[in-house]
């Protein structure tokens, strides 16, 4: 049954739901919405004095993130979306966790709120009570600075918009915290900074930490770190609906967030969302029903399904050095409307990742052959290319005529200065080139030594490089110099590091074994694309590392898909840019021609697959 109010109108009664929907909702109109329109408040932190404390407040008007901090206590008390005025903070948690040579530490948290009852907030109630642990890293001190730039870009470069802002507006909070008495004496020497950074017009927080070792060789050891959660969050049960989290290599899987957090069923390659021990501890568990224990966002470097291992980070600090930590990005949502939310990490991409906008008109060549004379196939693309407008060629895998950037071809001067010429030859036409290479060295252009190539945990050498060996950065650094030697305006990368584990710790092995190969190779592509930025290089990639300035990757890539069947095969394409469409912004994707059109017989002719699309 329906109530209404006495004298009220089915029309009035239904409008009133309707409000009342939208209200609870926090909808505005759309002259009002900040995905149509820009929101233009700067974002601030500002104190405010709460009972024998203060409360610090990072906001752009579109999110809020409220810390208490009182002495040595620095620890999150509210995290909410501004517009729907839904909060996604439940219970209080250390701000970070951290392994250092084998004793676990929090960093920052407070004491306080009734162990019993994690499952509510009441401000009213726990602010008073709130107080530092003693046995976690204490509240330092804060900065804030304008956010960096994660990698070289010019607005208007290869069609982008003129208009972007890089580094993006907004602002970075660096909060310090130092070890407690309880830690080691050398431990004074170590500062565990919890940075937060907030952009203007856009629902987003990005979170990291960095471990800064500021002792001498003299007088002080290195530090390792073993373990290393960079993001520790109680919220609401609804929660993963309304909050995108965003891997540092940002591969989109849909609805990924929502799977139950059992290794065996997550579609990521690790859970983000976890049950909370100390949920609901007292008298009304039959209240809940289970979903809404599993609330706890954990984002850190954790067991990996893919590595088949925890992956550490494993980093050893020195004194006078530091490290920094991959980041954990979330989109908050006002809506559970699948669209909207991803209109919302759209625009949040858009604005950190602006080389995704660069957007020239490209093709494939599939032949360079003729060396030593000039290439006919090469030069006749590039002719063709002029007259039909396009702006861009990128040198394809298994080309005629190429090896994929082998030895042969970084080293070869002849053969150098023959493709010097070819390049030359396409810049006269107005044409950009890059080439393709496989990063992993397996199974196409050459083979990777076996000293140089993971150890994996069975003990086994898996044939795909490992990425933190001295052979891997120079040949990482011979990549470079050769895209500037022959004047190649940009690099086609395969299998950057995708997860494979390597427990080598001997000759070249610069990882510190199975516990920090994934985070030293991980940092070791990463660096290589921030590298071919700062030579205004252009990346198109199998593999979406887009916070370090990958300008496009494949709407669809495994290596299983070239042999289903047809109408397979169109079918998993259509899914494929359907996902990948939904959350990135619309020049970041490509599905290229001559993808499509291997032979094969399930069309029917035998001939090309092209012949078979209408």
């Amino acid at each position: 049954p329906v109530l209404a109010l006495p004298g009220m109108t089915m029309a009035v009664f239904a409008a009133f739901v309707l409000l009342m929907g939208s209200m609870a909702l926090g909808e505005v109109p759309q002259s009002q919405d900040w995905l149509v329109h820009p929101f233009t408040q700067e974002t601030t932190v500002v104190e405010s004095s709460v009972p024998n404390a203060t409360l610090l407040t990072l906001s752009n008007g579109l999110v809020e993130r409220a810390f208490f901090v009182q002495d040595g206590a620095f620890c999150t008390v509210e995290y909410k979306h501004m517009i729907s005025r839904q909060t996604f903070f439940r219970g209080i948690s250390p701000e970070a966790n951290a392994t250092l040579d084998g004793m676990p530490f929090d960093i920052g948290g407070c004491l306080g709120q009734d162990s019993t009852h994690y499952e509510f907030w009441n401000p009213d109630v726990y602010f008073s009570n709130l107080t530092s642990n003693p046995k976690a890293f204490q509240f330092k001190n804060y900065t804030t600075s304008k956010p960096e730039a994660l990698y070289s870009f010019t607005p208007g470069r290869r069609f982008s918009p003129d208009s972007i802002i890089w580094p993006p507006p907004g602002l970075h909070l660096a909060v310090a915290f130092t070890a407690p008495s309880s830690a080691p004496s050398y431990f004074k020497d170590i500062i565990v900074m919890v940075h937060f950074e907030m952009y203007d017009g856009v629902a987003a927080l990005r979170k990291w930490v960095s471990i800064h070792h500021e002792g001498s060789v003299e007088s002080s050891p290195s530090v390792e770190v073993e373990t290393l959660v960079m993001e520790i969050l109680r919220s609401p049960n609804y929660a993963p609906e309304r909050i995108t989290v965003i891997d540092e290599d940002f591969q989109p899987l849909p609805s990924d967030q929502q799977t139950l957090p059992v290794a065996q069923q997550v579609a990521r390659s690790h859970p983000i969302w976890f049950l909370d021990p100390l949920y609901d501890q007292c008298c009304d568990r039959e209240l809940h029903v289970p979903f809404t224990s599993y609330t706890v966002l954990i984002v850190g470097y954790p067991f990996n399904i893919v590595y088949g291992n925890t992956t550490g980070p494993g980093v050893v600090v020195s004194p006078g050095t530091s490290w920094a930590s991959m980041s954990s990005r979330c989109v908050l949502h006002d809506s559970d409307d699948e669209e909207r939310k991803g209109l919302g990490i759209k625009k949040y991409i858009g604005i950190v990742a602006p080389a995704l906008y660069e957007n020239p008109l490209l093709l494939m060549s599939t032949d360079i052959s003729g060396y030593p004379a000039p290439s006919t196939p090469f030069r006749n693309l590039v002719d063709q290319s002029a007259a039909a407008g396009f702006e861009f060629i990128v040198i394809s895998f298994g080309a005629n005529g190429f090896c994929g950037l082998c030895s042969y071809e970084l080293y070869n001067d002849t053969w150098k200065a023959w493709f010097r010429e070819e390049i030359s030859y396409a810049h006269e036409k107005n044409i950009s080139v890059s080439a393709y290479t496989l990063m992993q060295h397996n199974s196409w252009g050459e083979e990777t030594p076996p000293s140089e190539q993971v150890l994996g945990v069975d003990g086994q050498r898996h044939g795909v490089a490992c990425f933190a060996t001295d052979f891997h950065a120079n040949y990482r650094a011979d990549v470079i110099a050769f895209i500037l030697d022959v004047g190649l305006d940009g690099v086609e990368t395969d299998g950057q590091y995708e997860g494979a584990a390597c427990a080598d710790n001997t000759g070249d092995h610069r990882h510190n074994g199975l516990m920090g190969s994934f985070s030293a190779q991980t940092d070791a592509t990463q660096q290589f694309n921030v590298a071919i930025k700062a030579i205004g290089g252009d990346q198109t990639s199998a593999d979406g590392y887009v916070f370090t300035g990958t300008n496009k990757w494949n709407h669809l890539d495994t290596d299983h898909f070239w042999s289903l069947p047809f109408w397979e095969f169109t079918t998993v394409s259509r899914m494929y840019i359907w996902d990948s469409t939904r959350t990135r912004v619309p020049t970041a994707g490509a599905i290229l021609v001559q993808d499509l059109a291997t032979t094969s017989t399930a069309c029917g002719t035998g001939a090309s697959r092209m012949l078979c699309f209408d």
